[in-house]
C-alpha cells in the first residue's frame, strides 16, 4: 500500500468511525468498532473491517444493519474527503479480536489451578554467579 492509500484509508477509518458512533440511526448497529480499512491501490474500494460486541446473532444482525446503511455511510464520508471519487465500501466483520480471546482461554487452561505451586529445587530461583565471576573455588587447570 503507498503512502497516499494508507493516508487515505486512516482518514476513512476516522471518518467512517465518527459517523457510526454519531449519526448512523440504526437500532441494530450497536456497539461497533473500526478495527482496519483495506483500501484499493486505485482508492475506488475500501473493505472496512470492524468488530462487534455480543452474541454471533447480535453481531449477525449488527453486520445486517451495516450492510444496510453503508450507502448512507458512503454519503457522509463524501461530504468529509477531499478525494474526487469516494470508494464503494463494504463493512466484514473482524474475528482477530475472537481469535485472540479464544488463544488466551486455551493458555489460561494449560495452568491447572487444583495444582499447588510448583516449589523451586534446590538451586533454583536465586540467581546463581556467573561462571567464573566471584567465585572461589579453584577450577584446576585449563587446558
Amino acid at each position: 500500500m503507498g503512502h497516499r492509500t494508507a493516508r487515505l484509508a486512516g482518514e476513512i477509518l476516522r471518518n467512517v468511525s465518527e459517523i457510526l458512533r454519531l449519526e448512523v440511526r440504526d437500532p441494530r448497529v450497536g456497539f461497533v468498532t473500526v478495527s482496519r480499512v483495506d483500501l484499493s491501490e486505485d482508492g475506488s474500494f475500501a473493505k472496512i473491517m470492524v468488530s462487534a460486541m455480543g452474541s454471533d446473532a447480535e453481531r449477525a444482525e449488527t453486520m445486517k444493519g451495516l450492510k444496510k446503511c453503508a450507502p448512507f455511510v458512503r454519503g457522509k464520508l463524501a461530504r468529509m474527503l477531499t478525494t474526487r471519487t469516494v470508494p464503494e465500501i463494504v463493512f466484514a466483520e473482524d474475528r482477530n479480536l475472537d481469535h485472540a480471546f479464544r488463544i488466551q482461554e486455551i493458555l489460561a487452561g494449560i495452568h491447572d489451578p487444583e495444582l499447588p505451586p510448583e516449589e523451586p529445587k534446590p538451586g533454583e530461583g536465586a540467581a546463581a554467579p556467573a561462571e567464573g565471576a566471584g567465585s572461589t573455588e579453584n577450577p584446576g587447570p585449563r587446558g
